[in-house]
């Protein structure tokens, strides 16, 4: 089962890390694929031009080194 809709707002955080996922109504089976994808564009925040193109994939590589 996957969330489908991992992002910031449904995250509780506590001092500034996110410690556990709310919000499970979009929850369904599917391909992970698109739950990881969704998951960067909402963590990262690609695209934004306050980040320079070599932020972006720093930070990419980041989100998926630590993600396994």
């Amino acid at each position: 089962m996957w969330h489908n809709d991992w992002g910031p707002p449904n995250a509780v955080f506590r001092d500034g890390l996110p410690r556990g996922i709310i919000d499970f109504d979009t929850i369904r089976s599917g391909m992970g694929l698109w739950d990881l994808g969704y998951s960067v564009l909402a963590w990262l925040d690609l695209g934004n031009p306050d980040y320079t193109a070599d932020e972006q994939l720093r930070r990419l590589f980041a989100f998926a080194d630590r993600y396994g």
